[in-house]
């Protein structure tokens, strides 16, 4: 792992334009009347598109999997967003460049971290799923007790 740096030294972020088409890869956040709560607020385009102005797009001057670089803004926006944005309904553009993260340049590293991710990520739905089931037959049976 690299030392701590800020987002803007490692990648321009900027306000998404509307008449510009964003490469599949972009890693973006909603900055105007953005998501609270425990959702992850970093997205990444599956395919080439325009986006909202609403969002503001990340683009990396160094090489870097997009997977991976929406792990680490993941990790590190909660304490940023606490710092810098607070209760604000919106992200000002300037705080971008307090946001400080850790990362790996090394490729390979980058992979292994999203595999292990993945994995984590497929068992973790896997037994909600399991629990899901579990609940619904719950359900069918507390309703055929009463009846």
């Amino acid at each position: 792992m690299d030392k701590r740096q800020y987002l803007t030294s490692l990648a321009e972020v900027e306000r998404a334009k509307k008449d510009r088409r964003y490469e599949k890869g972009t890693v973006y956040i909603q900055v105007s009347a953005c998501k609270r709560g425990g959702e992850s607020a970093w997205n990444i385009l599956k395919e080439e598109s325009t986006l909202e102005v609403k969002y503001a797009v990340v683009i990396p001057k160094i090489e870097i999997i997009p997977e991976y670089l929406k792990l680490v803004l993941e990790r590190y926006t909660p304490e940023w967003h606490a710092r810098y944005v607070g209760t604000n309904i919106n992200i000002s553009m300037d705080a971008f460049e307090f946001l400080q993260v850790q990362y790996s340049t090394d490729l390979n590293e980058q992979k292994r971290c999203i595999e292990m991710v993945n994995t984590v990520e497929k068992a973790i739905s896997e037994q909600e799923e399991i629990v899901e089931k579990y609940t619904e037959m719950k359900r069918w049976y507390l309703g055929k007790m009463f009846t």
